[in-house]
């Protein structure tokens, strides 16, 4: 009984190591070589491959449920700060790629202005577009058709006073013939504004 426990207890030490080993490869967005390279210079075990899989997808679900349930929060929020604009809110865009400069795929996240809370956020992989330097382009035009649809939460789409974003000529030219009625803003510029303003509220 005392070996069986034993064995329990090491079965049970090596299923969390293996849990937490995978949960830090997911968060870190390490390519599958660089986890292997990891893995043998720290002598870890390596995972079947059918059980990072259903790690992968438990840790998916638990995580897409939150990140939803968080941006609408935020969302509610940003609304409700701008009843001055008539419910019309600031936002900042800007792209993360994977660990490479010619990334497999990239997140394009829309955070709000005041607070910096993410509202809302877009995976672009290659299967979208080949091209990696357009996912910018492609994840902000997920971002905008998804603000002009009908959303439960806040019963109806969300207006955009400005958009913020870093340098980009396809943003830009975004903006200028396909949202001529949305304020753009670079996001250094951007910057330098709003430190103005706050300085003379202050």
């Amino acid at each position: 009984m005392l070996y069986a426990t034993r064995d329990f207890r090491a079965a049970q030490c090596i299923f969390l190591t293996n849990a937490r080993w995978n949960h830090a490869c997911l968060s870190t967005r390490l390519l599958s070589k660089q986890i292997s390279r990891l893995q043998d210079r720290l002598g870890f075990i390596e995972l079947r491959t059918e059980v990072q899989r259903d790690m992968t997808a438990k840790f998916a679900t638990a995580v897409c449920a939150t990140k939803d349930l968080v941006c609408d929060q935020a969302l509610k929020e940003e609304i409700g700060m701008s009843e001055e604009n008539g419910g019309a809110i600031a936002i900042l865009i800007d792209a993360r790629h994977g660990c490479r400069r010619n990334a497999k795929d990239s997140n394009v996240v829309c955070i709000r202005n005041e607070t910096y809370k993410v509202l809302r956020e877009e995976h672009v992989t290659r299967e979208d577009d080949a091209i990696t330097q357009r996912h910018d382009l492609k994840g902000t035009r997920r971002l905008y058709d998804y603000f002009d649809s009908y959303i439960s939460s806040i019963s109806g789409p969300v207006r955009i006073s400005i958009h913020a974003h870093d340098r980009n000529a396809s943003l830009n030219k975004f903006i200028r013939e396909e949202r001529p009625e949305t304020p753009k803003a670079e996001l250094m510029a951007y910057r330098k504004i709003r430190g103005k303003r706050n300085q003379q509220s202050g």
